[in-house]
């Protein structure tokens, strides 16, 4: 009986260990395969080198874990398990710094556009003599303007 449960334990201990195993490597099959090719690198935005580099980091770190737990060591007392949670922290940081990026680019973008009736009426300003050009210039910065009050009426 104490050998039944020995084997029950023995087999959800390797069906654990097997599950992390495909997990891991899963997770390693796409950098792997561009890290393969040191030209994709270099073309890589900074963002997803550092991606990467901490999936790489990861699984490494992974990988021995799992060594550990199959040597029976618990590698919760093992300093692996810090390094696991440091890299998780990295790619925390990672993904809320690219998230504030693109916020931060977004937000550029809207504030960016040009307000056409202001610059009709700077251009107007600054344009001597010939008034035909400057009552034009105005009237197609007032007609922009009434386009996108428009647009704006028809999307509510």
């Amino acid at each position: 009986m104490a050998e039944d449960s020995l084997a029950e334990g023995v087999r959800t201990s390797l069906q654990r260990f097997s599950e992390t195993l495909d997990t891991v490597e899963k997770s390693l099959k796409p950098v792997l395969e561009l890290v393969q090719d040191e030209e994709e690198i270099e073309k890589m935005p900074a963002a997803d080198k550092a991606r990467a580099h901490i999936a790489l980091s990861y699984a490494a770190n992974s990988l021995f874990y799992l060594y550990l737990k199959t040597q029976g060591m618990d590698p919760s007392q093992h300093p692996v398990r810090e390094e696991l949670e440091r890299v998780k922290q990295a790619f925390i940081k990672l993904s809320k710094a690219t998230k504030a990026d693109a916020e931060v680019k977004g937000d550029l973008a809207s504030k960016s556009k040009l307000n056409m009736e202001a610059g009709a009426r700077v251009i107007a300003a600054n344009i001597d003599g010939n008034k035909g050009l400057k009552r034009s210039i105005k009237e197609a910065g007032k007609s922009n303007q009434k386009r996108k009050k428009s647009k704006k009426r028809k999307s509510t």
